[in-house]
């Protein structure tokens, strides 16, 4: 019997199709590679976000699957949504690649070198608010395209960078394109199951199940499927600005998770508990991030300004609105920016003037740290 794997047609989803191939093969198997063009291959003038629906990537492949014509289908785990369709069902999840987000420039540029206005394109909104965050003076634009043409419109001037799955430029073999990888904790928090791939079959196909069962990495398989666990606990589909990163720390897991808001920024949390209840603590931890959000959402002007006076009095002059909209004569935008952030995090309901002073000497100290991605700037 000859296993037919269902795949997008670009060189990134040949290219992981194809090694999964390999790998039945080493095992047996027989297989053969069949290309679905997609809705989301198909429209390429639209955002993402304008399509309509989740999965744009995969519903196409997954009709294929259940109409019989495939019988495994190959995704980026990170383009499937949290929800799969009825009568299918994943493997256990293989070692996966790198998760890190990274951030590629052109040759020769570091990003020291970047202006403070620079153009940063990513057809990511996870992506983009958590680099306003941590540069707020850039500008985002959006990208559509496969890798290669991405690259393309940045060497051609169309953008000053780009951020891709450092997963997908590995598999391509452009690992030599990366500038730096992002922090999946500290700076920009993956896409969930981000360099995992997807390997979809129909539930009543028991001996494909097993088969593909058989060949999962146990580190990998726990870790994704926490961070999958999140996604589906957070409502998030695979385009909802959301992420999650899970790590094994000896016998327990530690999981950092993003959600964002609809007018940018957003909260980070993390847990860490027994390995053995990854699942159990992403549905935790995606209520404490939407009860955070929420709190964030709700603060006023008046109740927040109490918390950033440093005589009694509240300084009208020193206030971080809940809707991003800043003014202030003592810090720099980009500095309150990140105080915002950490207030929104870490700090409240404990948060006072004295505290603002700590977050801005910690965001110059990820500056340093972290290869100089935000630009030093002295009070003017």
């Amino acid at each position: 019997m000859t296993i037919r794997l269902g795949t997008r047609g670009s060189k990134l989803a040949l290219a992981q199709a194809e090694a999964v191939a390999g790998r039945l093969r080493e095992n047996g198997c027989a297989c053969e590679l069949v290309v679905i063009r997609t809705r989301g291959d198909a429209v390429q003038d639209r955002p993402l976000s304008e399509l309509g629906a989740v999965g744009v990537f995969a519903g196409e492949i997954e009709r294929a699957l259940l109409e019989g014509s495939i019988d495994l289908a190959v995704h980026s785990l990170k383009d499937l949504p949290g929800e799969l369709a009825p009568g299918l069902r994943l493997s256990r999840f293989w070692k996966r690649e790198d998760p890190c987000d990274a951030l590629v420039l052109r040759p020769g540029v570091s990003p020291a070198d970047l202006p403070e206005n620079a153009v940063i394109a990513t057809g990511s909104a996870r992506r983009a608010a958590q680099l306003l965050l941590l540069r707020p003076r850039l500008r985002v634009a959006g990208v559509r395209g496969n890798v290669d043409t991405r690259l393309h419109k940045l060497d051609t001037g169309e953008a000053d960078g780009l951020i891709l799955a450092a997963a997908g430029l590995r598999r391509l073999g452009l690992e030599g394109r990366v500038t730096r990888l992002f922090d999946p904790q500290r700076e920009m928090v993956p896409a969930c199951g981000q360099g995992a791939l997807a390997l979809e079959s129909r539930v009543s196909d028991a001996s494909l199940a097993a088969l593909l069962d058989g060949l999962a990495d146990e580190e990998t398989d726990r870790c994704v499927s926490a961070e999958r666990a999140f996604l589906q606990a957070a409502g998030g589909g695979c385009h909802a600005p959301a992420g999650a990163y899970a790590r094994l720390r000896g016998g327990e897991l530690e999981l950092t998770a993003f959600l964002g808001g609809e007018a940018g920024g957003g909260v980070r949390r993390t847990v860490c508990g027994p390995a053995e209840q990854g699942e159990t603590l992403a549905r935790r931890l995606a209520q404490e991030c939407l009860d955070g959000k929420l709190s964030v959402q709700q603060i006023t002007e008046e109740s927040f300004s109490a918390h950033l006076d440093t005589s009694g009095q509240p300084d009208p002059d020193l206030i971080i609105r809940p809707s991003g909209e800043q003014r202030t004569s003592n810090f720099l935008p980009w500095q309150s920016t990140y105080a915002e952030y950490v207030f929104m995090n870490v700090l409240w309901p404990d948060f006072t003037a004295k505290d603002l002073d700590k977050a801005i000497l910690e965001y110059l100290h990820r500056s340093r740290r972290f290869g100089g991605l935000d630009r030093q700037e002295k009070k003017s």
